[in-house]
């Protein structure tokens, strides 16, 4: 019970995360502690949108 990643909550809507559960850590160089809420673990739901405004450009990228 004393794993780390047990007690980790999102950084976008604060819900704890579940054994198992998918995660991402995103890293802003412009928020590097997270107290502006651009970088920590989120669930991936929560990050799409953060990833969106710290990286507009990557919408124009084509998925192939």
């Amino acid at each position: 019970m004393n794993d780390a990643r047990k007690r980790d909550r999102c950084q976008r809507c604060g819900s704890w995360f579940r054994d198992g559960e998918l995660r991402t850590r995103l890293y802003v160089a412009e928020d590097p502690s997270g107290e502006q809420g651009l970088s920590g673990v989120f669930h991936d739901e929560c990050a799409l949108p953060v990833w969106n405004f710290a990286v507009p450009d990557t919408a124009a990228i084509p998925l192939q």
